[in-house]
């Protein structure tokens, strides 16, 4: 009797090993400028196509109408993957990032490991989720 308890547990605790859960990822943007105008769109693309610029082709979408200097989204339900994450305060509420005659964002924007100016890639912008729990912090580069 013994026996087969333990080796129903065993059993169990293997199972319950292969079993997946989701996680989150949580992003802060800090410092920004503007707080309560608009809105802040959080983005996670799982390709390269659309990213940064096209919210529509973004995985997964948050948006934020009520916030203060320094707001976080958390996304739920996330499956381990390789994500590359952006956001931009979308002044105008048209959930579009507007640019000017040569293509420069005229809205803040931030992506995952952006130091400088520059148009944000996948490649250096992606993680490495592990299905468990993640926080990103950004910062706006045009703010």
């Amino acid at each position: 009797m013994k026996k087969q308890f333990f080796s129903i547990a065993a059993l169990l605790f293997w199972m319950l090993g292969f079993a997946q859960s989701d996680g989150s990822i949580s992003i802060t943007i800090e410092e920004i400028k503007k707080p309560g105008e608009g809105q802040l769109v959080f983005m996670l693309f799982d390709q390269e196509d659309g990213f940064p610029k096209e919210p529509t082709k973004a995985k997964y979408l948050g948006i934020l109408s009520d916030f203060k200097s320094k707001a976080t989204y958390v996304f739920e339900g996330i499956p381990k993957g390789v994500y590359a994450i952006a956001a931009f305060h979308d002044k105008d509420m048209n959930k579009e990032i507007e640019t000017n005659f040569m293509g420069m964002p005229k809205e803040p924007v931030g992506a995952a490991n952006m130091k400088g100016m520059g148009r944000p890639s996948f490649s250096k912008s992606k993680i490495r989720f592990d299905g468990t729990s993640e926080s990103i912090t950004l910062n706006f580069i045009n703010d």
